[in-house]
């Protein structure tokens, strides 16, 4: 009588069953790499957020304090970006971007700044410049790798700045500007927003990506 053999041919690819544990193994690996990559980010989306919260607090404080005009400047095209504070004894004061007599007076006073620094020999700025903080709590902060400012907008700006220098000013009264900061991971796919109030200089934040638009509703409701 002939037997049946169990042999199995070395030539017979793997089992559907097979295939479906290595696959299941490849993506557990994948989900535990990812993993770790995401909690580190958010781990410095945090820290990062809470210096802006301490830098903030800061420069409101000593503003007020001080009667100086202070201001959080932001290099957001930096890699990394970078934020650091300035200072300055001189008057200060800004404006909507959609204010047309305030672009003429600006024309103007480029105009004659011109001229005033072609009459002088060494061409020096006038003292109104705002100069970095000399302090090594709070000199150049560079971002994390895995995190980035995604925009910031206050309520004089028409658009959120997403590239390039933009400032948050506070003001020798105890006022700043009304603001919000969007922090990302590089590739925007986890957000934190931070709101600035402008009369106490207290900011909020939330874990979630939240329009400029509803918050700036929400605070004029207020």
């Amino acid at each position: 009588m002939q037997r049946s053999s169990l042999y199995r041919s070395p030539q017979k690819g793997m089992s559907l069953i097979e295939i479906l544990i290595v696959l299941g193994i490849i993506a557990g690996f994948t989900a535990f790499v990812m993993g770790g990559i995401t909690d580190n980010a958010k781990r410095n989306m945090r820290s990062t957020s809470s210096f802006l919260i301490r830098t903030v607090k800061y420069s409101y404080t000593q503003a007020a304090l001080t009667n100086t005009y202070y201001r959080i400047a932001f290099s957001l095209s930096a890699e990394p970006q970078t934020m650091r504070i300035e200072m300055s004894t001189e008057p200060f004061y800004i404006v909507r971007d959609d204010d047309e007599a305030e672009a003429l007076r600006l024309e103007n006073e480029e105009r004659l700044s011109e001229e005033e620094l072609a009459e002088t020999s060494s061409g020096a700025q006038g003292a109104g410049s705002f100069q970095e903080l000399e302090s090594d709590l709070f000199d150049l902060k560079e971002l994390p790798d895995d995190i980035k400012i995604a925009s910031i907008q206050t309520r004089e700006q028409a658009e959120a700045i997403e590239e390039g220098d933009t400032y948050l000013y506070f003001f020798p009264k105890g006022y700043t500007q009304f603001a919000v900061i969007h922090l990302s991971d590089i590739d925007e796919t986890a957000f934190m927003t931070l709101v600035v109030n402008p009369l106490t200089g207290v900011v909020e934040v939330y874990s979630e990506y939240i329009e400029f638009d509803k918050l700036i509703e929400g605070q004029e409701e207020e």
